[in-house]
């Protein structure tokens, strides 16, 4: 090959480099406003900034904070800017023919289109399972959060979270009898740690597996 091709080399490789950098970024939140969505507060940014660099991640983040939306609202904006986000919900859902649309919706919503980047993601499996608790289907989220379970079956992070939602679904669509194993494995995992289980914890415990002694 002739030196002088020799000597566009590296600028050929630095003009595939950088084609490649603004093909990955542009598939991203950050550099691309038609994949930006609004959020609990009104705007497009998520409340992790490192997310709007990552799709899945930025569409979770933002979905957490819409099944979190009370506290936020709250702590952000005062009590008057929640009273307007209750109003704009029965709004949306009058105009929706009666099908809800709040936060939790929204959630779930979110969660899902995070799920079809990233199905692997246990957080955003145990996300969808509150979503889906909260807005009344509890099959949905007993299905979601055994998903949550089997991804990340050691996690000492979701740990309180599962049980918490455990003890919120038993007894519903004849889940107690999928929620045993997950109570006890996450209720061993806790157990490890030292970390004392509160009220709704231990309650769930008694209640689904009628010996709460082996984890004490």
């Amino acid at each position: 090959m002739p030196k002088r091709l020799w000597s566009l080399a590296p600028l050929a490789v630095l003009a595939f480099a950088g084609w490649q950098s603004w093909d990955t970024l542009r598939h991203t939140p950050a550099f691309n406003r038609s994949l930006q969505v609004e959020n609990v507060l009104g705007g497009t940014r998520s409340f992790r900034e490192g997310s709007m660099y990552h799709r899945a991640e930025y569409l979770y983040q933002v979905g957490y904070g819409y099944r979190h939306a009370t506290l936020t609202l709250m702590f952000t904006q005062g009590l008057e800017a929640f009273k307007k986000r209750m109003e704009r919900n029965r709004a949306a859902t009058e105009a929706a023919g009666g099908v809800v649309q709040n936060e939790y919706t929204r959630a779930r919503d979110l969660a899902l289109a995070s799920l079809r980047l990233r199905p692997s993601d246990a957080h955003t499996w145990l996300l969808l399972a509150s979503a889906q608790e909260e807005l009344g289907a509890p099959d949905r989220a007993l299905e979601a959060l055994l998903r949550a379970q089997a991804m990340a079956p050691y996690s000492i992070d979701m740990a309180e979270e599962r049980l918490d939602l455990a003890a919120e679904l038993r007894g519903a669509v004849e889940a107690d009898a999928a929620l045993r194993p997950l109570v006890r494995a996450n209720a061993a995992t806790l157990g490890r740690t030292g970390r004392a289980m509160n009220e709704v914890q231990t309650s769930a415990i008694v209640d689904l597996l009628e010996d709460v002694a082996a984890f004490e």
